[in-house]
């Protein structure tokens, strides 16, 4: 099961990226061997975002970058990588491409 996230960039017009449950996110970071302590940073600034629209692309990039760069400085052998967590959050791969797109790379 999915929700649909309306994702707005600097590109004129809308268009959806589908963000996965809530639950898919930590079953694929599991699956990305993502430690323990890594899921409870990442999913607490995640699951605000689950059920609501992202309307500020550059705001919700930055944010999920500075949560994985609190990952790497606060868990010993921590591997989160933003490209990664992409993966996780997003239900396709064209889902993660617009997002990133919209981002300008």
């Amino acid at each position: 099961m999915v929700n649909k996230q309306v994702v707005t960039g600097s590109q004129s017009g809308s268009k959806e990226c589908v963000i996965t449950s809530f639950n898919d996110m930590v079953s694929r970071m599991e699956e990305y061997r993502f430690l323990d302590a890594e899921i409870f940073i990442l999913t607490s600034f995640l699951e605000k975002f689950a059920d609501c629209a992202l309307v500020n692309v550059s705001s919700f990039a930055l944010m999920l970058e500075h949560y994985v760069q609190l990952c790497k400085k606060e868990i010993l052998g921590s591997q989160a990588s933003y490209q990664k967590v992409l993966s996780c959050i997003f239900a396709s791969e064209g889902d993660k491409d617009l997002f990133i797109a919209y981002l300008g790379g």
